[in-house]
């Protein structure tokens, strides 16, 4: 069962690969354009929309901290909703993603977050759109995203060259007490 899911879950990520690498290049060229011409009247409205919802809006992490352990986050181009959180204390960008089983990450980004896998512990093949390769699956101690903190959230961690985005799955969505999208918002309330 577990094969079965860890297959699915990385059938879904490789199925997200290539648009993801797009909306890095277009991402890239919007704000290199945005900050060359200086939006003033798009930085109000983000602002203006997160003190009216009673939170505080981060441009940099492309979310709103609402009261309680609620989080908005603002859809990227293309609809994807990515933002910043903290694994085990340390930044990671993720593009949430209700397709991915679980939060899949590559083994430098696992590194980083204070997970050292051994060879032997990439046992589980799993295809993607580059082919064939091999996983491991690793508990991250602690996920945080604003107010919502989710401890013990299991993930799966490829190669570094079978995966480029990090996703936050189904292994950490599962355990809030709702997430919904209204419009280009996504909404995690815990």
């Amino acid at each position: 069962m577990w094969r079965n899911l860890v297959l699915v879950g990385f059938i879904c990520i490789a199925a997200f690969q290539a648009p993801v690498l797009f909306e890095r290049v277009v991402d890239a060229r919007e704000n290199s354009r945005a900050q060359s011409t200086s939006l003033p009247g798009k930085q109000t409205a983000l602002a203006t929309s997160g003190r009216a919802s009673g939170g505080h809006t981060d441009r940099k992490t492309n979310r709103t901290t609402l009261a309680g352990r609620k989080v908005q986050i603002r859809a990227g181009y293309g609809g994807h909703f990515y933002t910043e959180v903290r694994m085990n204390n340390r930044p990671v960008k993720v593009m949430v993603d209700t397709g991915a089983t679980m939060v899949a990450l590559n083994e430098t980004t696992a590194r980083k977050i204070g997970i050292h896998l051994k060879a032997s512990d990439f046992k589980y093949k799993v295809n993607t759109a580059n082919g064939v390769t091999k996983m491991a699956s690793a508990m991250i101690r602690e996920i945080r995203i604003g107010n919502i903190r989710v401890q013990n959230v299991r993930a799966g961690i490829s190669r570094d060259g079978a995966l480029s985005t990090t996703l936050l799955g189904m292994s950490f969505l599962n355990q809030l007490k709702r997430f919904e999208v209204s419009g280009q918002t996504l909404l995690l309330e815990q």
